[in-house]
């Protein structure tokens, strides 16, 4: 029945990037039960990712959130197990809408400035271990700082 269910919530918001990620970033709070699992505190967490993974407005992604927190708490009654239901979401939204994602990061890279795309260049090209390092690679490549 779970499985169901979530399965219904996605093909809700099939059309909705934005709710789509939040859910997905909701089942991936790594939170322990014995911490309460996070689930209000990362609420914050997930709006501000939000808004700079879409570039909406604070209102925008809080109204997708507000929609996100009444979803899962619903789930969150209905079911109380956690680590369950976080486990089929990322299933579902994996097997299910992994090209929504791919689609969606397609279409912010044919929008991307020069900067942005040396920088996706270089952290395709060569593996790094610290940001320093990244930086030194990236000025010797393109003669300035990120």
């Amino acid at each position: 029945m779970v499985h169901n269910d979530i399965l219904n919530l996605t093909e809700k918001y099939k059309d909705d990037i934005v709710l789509l990620d939040g859910l997905l970033q909701w089942a991936l709070n790594p939170t322990s039960m014995k911490a309460g699992y996070g689930i209000n505190e990362n609420y914050p967490y997930i709006q501000n990712n939000l808004e700079i993974t879409f570039e909406l407005s604070h209102k925008e992604v809080q109204d997708k959130v507000t929609i996100l927190k009444r979803e899962c708490d619903k789930l969150i009654k209905n079911y109380m197990m956690t680590y369950d239901l976080r486990k089929f979401i990322i299933k579902i939204i994996t097997e299910k809408y992994f090209y929504h994602f791919k689609r969606s990061f397609l279409e912010k890279i044919k929008e991307a400035s020069p900067e942005t795309m040396k920088f996706l260049y270089l952290c395709k090209e060569y593996t790094l271990e610290s940001w320093e390092n990244l930086n030194v690679q990236y000025n010797a490549l393109y003669g300035e700082n990120l």
